[in-house]
């Protein structure tokens, strides 16, 4: 593996870096593991420096305001989508990046996503938080803005390579699991600390979604796995389970461009043929009078 394929950029827009602990950790976890590391993050008390490196890992930082009501963070998020999009030009001049890690909230780095995946970059999404019942819950109601968040929060799904969804025994996620959306976005449920009490229940009521659902013969079924991040138990099935869906995720993308290139294939032949007809066979207007 070159260098280039292993130089990951990972943006967060909530906390700046390495303040937020978790994508610090999981920077550092990277880190070691041999990849070129590269964070876009805002400026905030304490981390005010616009680049800096610190245990190898290269941190991009951009000025941000603070907004109170929707209008308000529209402008906001729209100020750091621009300015985290900068970054991560620059970012890939320098490194060439292979993978592309956002950090929600907001919802809106899918854009920065969609650019890079022309370029081949696989787009991860971290999901933190819940926006549109983040959104609900600060301001009450539901409406324009409401709406745009949740098309926001499914235009991201789509654009991620693989959608994991974590749940863990004990927090509420049983229920969590019940509702439509988290069933629908799913290509693989995890049950992490699957040691814990409760984990069957949990296993068992996404199962038991899933049955519910009608799959096409040959295509994916997301399976339910158990892990326990501390130890690495499940975490090798994990990563098996990533590469399968990815190798069909392949195939299914290569069965579709076929069918498109035979349609076009169709199209083109059809209108060679209406035009020897019309140009050797027909009297001119009379291909018009017939219709």
């Amino acid at each position: 593996m070159d260098q280039r394929s292993k130089a990951v950029c990972i943006i967060v827009e909530n906390l700046p870096a390495p303040f937020d602990r978790r994508v610090w950790q999981e920077a550092r976890a990277l880190s070691e593991a041999g990849y070129r590391v590269s964070i876009i993050c805002p400026k905030g008390r304490g981390f005010e420096r616009s680049r800096e490196t610190l245990d190898g890992i290269d941190i991009y930082r951009h000025r941000i305001w603070e907004a109170s009501g929707p209008l308000g963070y529209l402008i906001e998020y729209g100020w750091a989508l621009a300015a985290e999009f900068l970054l991560a030009l620059k970012v890939y001049a320098r490194t060439r990046f292979r993978v592309l890690h956002a950090c929600n909230p907001p919802d809106s780095i899918f854009l920065i996503g969609l650019f890079f995946k022309i370029l081949g970059v696989k787009f991860i999404f971290d999901q933190h938080d819940l926006n549109p019942e983040l959104y609900e819950a600060k301001f009450g109601k539901r409406g324009l803005f409401y709406r745009l968040v949740c098309l926001a929060e499914r235009l991201t799904y789509r654009t991620a390579d693989v959608s994991i969804v974590t749940l863990v025994p004990g927090t509420g996620d049983d229920v969590q699991a019940l509702k439509a959306g988290i069933m629908e976005i799913g290509d693989i449920f995890v049950i992490n600390k699957a040691d814990r009490e409760g984990a069957d229940r949990l296993s068992a009521a996404v199962e038991s979604n899933l049955s519910l659902q009608t799959f096409a013969d040959g295509a994916w079924r997301p399976p339910v796995l158990r892990t326990v991040a501390t130890t690495g138990a499940g975490v090798p099935e994990l990563v098996g389970a990533i590469e399968r869906f990815r190798v069909q995720s392949e195939a299914t993308q290569a069965s579709r461009r076929r069918a498109r290139q035979e349609h076009r294939l169709r199209e083109l032949v059809a209108h060679r043929f209406m035009e020897q007809l019309e140009r050797e066979v027909l009297a001119p207007g009379e291909l018009s009078a017939l219709v």
